[in-house]
């Protein structure tokens, strides 16, 4: 928790960016208050947004896992930066826990460790508001615990097992369903077939686990009724079914939305919608998905992701090129410790040539690994399991429209365990042991990393950010208006040049208390509709283009409040 925490101390508490930030921002709010959801608004038009319901209630689309940690953070730290900080946490915990039923203790902690210097610290898991690390530990849970069950059944074990799938149902329930339901099914068979030991083994191993999970589905119907007024309707499938033309899958018919949004919200989501595509055409598309994706996905367990800006782009992957030497031949510790700075430092001068390195990096290591796993497979049927559940679950996802690297984080624990169980098979082979100096080795990668992202950071503290970040900035305006005082409403207008993929009306849960709120511009006549139900708010225009913004005090006449 500490190493992303220390990297947001230097480069600075990341605001939101993407849109999914801002809805699950929204979920963090209404859980640190004590709420479910929010009363729909009363005119809901005017405060629509790309992954937000409206109606029947004000709340994020998504489901409340992420959220919720966000919450914890505002609630323990009042930030929710710090819930995605002790989610790294969390992820490193249930990693190293699962690590040691798939490896030895010594190879689990030094995984973790480089998991936690690499896709734990500077990434968008680790750095945004966008998820991945609450799912990758609900995954590490669920394998680690059916490696201990199929050994030996154990009560704690079980409720760790039923906790994982939670945290999975509760954040990437289709990816999560894809990676875990075959290995419960393989655990399930062994189960049955145990003979004398079914009853003990169902009583300790498998019942404890039913009965946390029917708490957690009936918490989950309770959340769903609150949202959308239905035990059996998630969030997700209603803002489907209210704004866009397509489903999920490249298959399917095409409808028309339920809803009838505000023009910038419906371009946003006509844009992303995609013809149904048969025979031919969806397997040629499916292929050229999976093509693309199995060797990110795979690349992105050591560090490698997407959505950065350059100053946070910098991630030190190459320090897994030296656990290949472990497994070669024996090497003194000074070697070892001399070789932690050197590629670190070798990688940070590449950086600073092309930070764009990554993009033909993360291809060739993905695929390198991929050659990895297979040869890791051929010996244990848990492996070969686990590598048919990563191409598996990789192979459905090429049938969905859309995908991020973070889509696939139930299966990073299964990725790192086969790499883990081949460095251990391997070491032993070749006589290589790291348990009398893992501790001074570890020491200098934390050290060797975090001075490498410290002189990454400094080296573009001044280049300017991103492509997002070159529009007018939300929260500055915000900031601006709160310290004036009182009550403001923002009306937004776009420009047509202006990227659908920047947004301003976004709000909290509390569209009646919140200093400031940001609407939708729609007219003259609407416009006024909405003055009239918030006459004690001061109303300012917002022009915005891609040349920047122009805030202007809004003149309301008095027949606008009548």
């Amino acid at each position: 928790m500490l190493l992303p925490a220390l990297h947001g101390a230097v480069a600075g508490v990341p605001r939101p960016r993407i849109h999914d930030e801002y809805s699950y921002l929204l979920a963090a709010d209404t859980f640190a208050r004590g709420r479910l959801t929010n009363p729909s608004p009363a005119l809901p038009t005017f405060f629509e947004a790309e992954h937000i319901l409206v109606v029947p209630s004000y709340q994020s689309k998504y489901p409340p896992g992420q959220g919720l940690v966000l919450a914890i953070g505002v609630v323990l730290f009042g930030h929710p930066i710090w819930g995605v900080w002790l989610s790294c946490g969390l992820f490193a915990g249930s990693l190293c826990w699962m690590l040691q039923a798939w490896t030895s203790r010594t190879w689990a902690l030094v995984l973790t460790t480089f998991s936690a210097l690499t896709l734990g610290t500077a990434t968008y898991w680790a750095q945004s508001y966008w998820g991945g690390m609450v799912a990758a530990a609900g995954a590490a849970l669920v394998f680690g615990a059916i490696r201990r069950l199929d050994r030996a059944p154990r009560v704690g074990v079980s409720v760790l097992l039923a906790l994982g799938l939670l945290l999975l149902a509760n954040t990437r329930p289709f990816e999560g369903a894809l990676a875990a339901i075959p290995a419960i099914a393989y655990w399930v068979r062994r189960i049955a077939r145990s003979g004398s030991e079914l009853k003990s083994r169902f009583l300790t191993g498998v019942l404890p686990a039913v009965v946390v999970l029917s708490v957690g589905i009936g918490m989950m119907g309770v959340y769903n009724h609150a949202v959308t007024g239905s035990a059996f309707l998630f969030p997700y499938s209603l803002h489907l079914q209210q704004y866009l033309h397509h489903g999920v899958f490249l298959f399917g018919d095409t409808h028309e939305p339920t809803r009838q949004a505000v023009d910038r919200i419906a371009q946003f989501f006509r844009e992303r919608s995609a013809s149904s595509l048969q025979g031919t055409e969806l397997a040629s598309q499916a292929a050229a998905n999976l093509i693309m994706r199995l060797p990110l996905a795979v690349s992105t367990a050591f560090g490698f992701s997407l959505l950065a800006t350059a100053a946070e782009s910098f991630r030190s992957i190459f320090i897994w090129s030296l656990l290949l030497p472990q497994v070669w031949g024996r090497h003194s510790t000074r070697v070892l410790r001399l070789a932690f700075i050197a590629v670190s430092s070798i990688e940070l001068l590449v950086w600073f040539r092309d930070p764009g390195y990554l993009i033909l990096l993360a291809p060739a290591l993905g695929l390198g690994l991929l050659t990895v796993l297979h040869a890791v497979a051929v010996p244990g049927e848990w492996m070969r399991r686990s590598l048919l559940a990563i191409v598996g679950t990789l192979a459905v996802q090429s049938l969905v429209a859309w995908w991020y690297p973070h889509y696939t984080a139930p299966l990073l624990p299964l990725v790192v365990a086969m790499v883990g169980a081949e460095l251990r098979r391997a070491s032993r082979r070749r006589g290589v042991s790291l348990r009398r100096h893992i501790w001074k080795l570890m020491a200098v990668g934390v050290a060797a990393q975090l001075l490498a992202l410290g002189v990454a950071r400094l080296g573009h503290a001044n280049q300017p950010s991103a492509q997002a970040d070159q529009y007018p900035n939300r929260e500055a305006v915000a900031r601006h208006l709160e310290a004036i005082g009182g009550q403001h409403l923002v009306m937004v207008s776009y420009a047509s040049d202006y990227p659908l993929d920047s947004e301003w009306v976004f709000n909290g849960a509390d569209l009646s208390g919140s200093p400031v709120l940001f609407a939708h511009r729609l007219g003259e006549d609407k416009n006024a509709e909405l003055f009239r139900i918030m006459p004690s708010r001061y109303v300012w225009h917002l022009d915005v283009s891609s040349r920047g913004g122009q805030l202007s005090r809004a003149v309301v006449s008095e027949k606008h409040l009548q």
